[in-house]
């Protein structure tokens, strides 16, 4: 009865953790079928995007422009804001609550100069590399037992994307409306 009830807590376990990933996924409207942002002559159009390799790695994003918070930006989302043509300063930065607690934390930042009545793309990657391989030994029940681990980091990036890459990807994100205007 016993081993009955430790199985039914594992399965719940794993049920439960499975959807953990789901908040992090953005809700709103394809590309294809989200806002469009009308054509002001007088101001650039700044879609910011971004791109995972997997939901796994997807914590929470919070881009900044000019020092004004935007949006949170979840696992496959993007908006779009309008802003004066100039020098701007947008930068990514993680909640403190996700972050590792053992290590320097640097926003990610990119200046970029915008004119009047065109479009620009910005994308925050987050890419994960392997650093190969090592052995792991662990005492399971007080046996040794021996297993291949692959080392991975993290790499993230800011950058401006031409257009027509741009479009080819962001048509599989979902619009997150904008918190600032």
């Amino acid at each position: 009865m016993k081993k009955l009830g430790l199985i039914s807590l594992f399965f719940l376990i794993i049920v439960l953790l499975s959807g953990c990933n789901t908040i992090l996924e953005a809700k709103g409207p394809l590309y294809g079928k989200s806002p469009i942002p009308e054509h002001d002559s007088n101001k650039a159009t700044v879609y910011v995007y971004r791109t995972d390799l997997s939901v796994h790695y997807a914590h929470r994003v919070q881009p900044h422009i000019d020092g004004k918070y935007l949006v949170t930006l979840k696992y496959r989302g993007f908006t779009w804001f309008q802003i004066e043509p100039g020098e701007h300063e947008i930068s990514i930065e993680i909640p403190w609550s996700e972050r590792d607690l053992f290590s320097e934390y640097n926003p990610k930042k990119l200046v970029f100069s915008v004119e009047a009545g065109k479009t620009y793309y910005i994308n925050y990657d987050i890419d994960t590399v392997s650093r190969g391989y090592s052995t792991k030994v662990e005492v399971v029940a007080g046996i040794p037992v021996a297993y291949g681990q692959e080392n991975l980091t993290q790499d993230e990036g800011l950058k401006i994307v031409d257009e027509k890459v741009a479009r080819e990807t962001i048509q599989y994100h979902k619009y997150q409306t904008p918190e600032w205007k």
